[in-house]
């Protein structure tokens, strides 16, 4: 409780606490644990993956989807739908077939 006390009294010990903890947390980022472990998880799949997203909105998975398209062991499609309750379920049904 002491130095708690003193890192929010003392600008100076905040600031080194601050960035202290800012560079050991960055071993422990998503991209920085996926890069860890990415080897040794795709070493498992021996077969090639067929992979559908299905979405309205995608804008948080593009960096994932353009990594998965770049391997060659994987293809993928998109199934955009209009909106999160309308799609035309025999084109979505169409695409997860192949």
């Amino acid at each position: 409780m002491e130095k708690t006390q003193l890192a929010l009294s003392d600008s100076a010990v905040y600031r080194r606490a601050a960035k202290t903890l800012y560079e050991a947390s960055q071993h422990f980022t998503l991209e920085a644990s996926y890069n860890r472990l990415k080897q040794l998880l795709w070493s498992y799949n021996k077969e090639p993956m067929n992979l559908l997203f299905a979405s309205h909105d995608l804008k948080f998975m593009t960096d994932i989807i353009d990594y998965l398209q770049a391997q060659p062991w994987i293809k993928v499609k998109i199934d955009h739908w209009s909106n999160h309750t309308e799609h035309d379920a025999a084109k979505s049904q169409e695409l997860l077939e192949w």
